[in-house]
């Protein structure tokens, strides 16, 4: 079954992930920045009917990602092409599943594949709030994993950066949610 998510904000890293369809999970992610530097850590975290908690981060000045209370560096993760290749994807591999995710052109999607599977993708900022879409059943480590290693790429980019990159100014509430959210290092809700 797809399970789609939308982020409620246009700050990918301080939102709610909002399931498209009725789901028992949903996800919160936040982030510390300061103004115009690249982030300090991200935190993700989900609640679920079930009662099921589901928790992630990455830590940008430790490299170190952790996965409901799994500590790995960010080098034991992310595997490096051969020195000789173009890098047009990167390679993450959490548990014994390895996952190729392309490297995009400004608003494309990025798509985690495990082989030849299309497993989730990752679509930023364009016209409407980001999505996130899960296109295969994985455990919910890797869930987690996933969500984590697909904003990697969006999130280490400065913050007014990655804004305007994506074509989106920010302006209004929104801007004063995303500011008052890194003056105070905590989510926007």
């Amino acid at each position: 079954m797809m399970l789609t998510f939308t982020f409620s904000h246009v700050d990918v890293g301080n939102s709610l992930l909002v399931p498209d369809q009725e789901s028992s999970i949903s996800f919160t992610t936040c982030t510390t920045r300061e103004p115009e530097d690249g982030p300090k850590l991200m935190t993700l975290t989900a609640s679920s009917m079930e009662g099921k908690a589901l928790h992630g981060s990455i830590d940008w000045r430790k490299k170190t990602i952790e996965v409901n209370g799994v500590l790995k560096s960010l080098a034991q993760v992310k595997i490096k092409p051969p020195w000789h290749e173009a890098p047009t994807v990167t390679e993450w591999q959490w548990s014994t599943m390895r996952y190729a995710i392309n490297i995009p052109r400004k608003s494309e999607s990025q798509i985690a594949k495990c082989g030849k599977k299309s497993i989730a993708s990752f679509t930023p900022v364009g016209v409407a709030h980001a999505k996130f879409e899960f296109l295969s059943e994985v455990p919910d480590d890797e869930v987690v994993f996933l969500i984590l290693v697909l904003l990697y790429r969006t999130l280490k980019q400065p913050l007014l950066e990655s804004s305007t990159r994506s074509g989106v100014v920010k302006v209004g509430v929104e801007a004063v949610d995303v500011a008052v959210a890194i003056a105070t290092g905590c989510c926007i809700q």
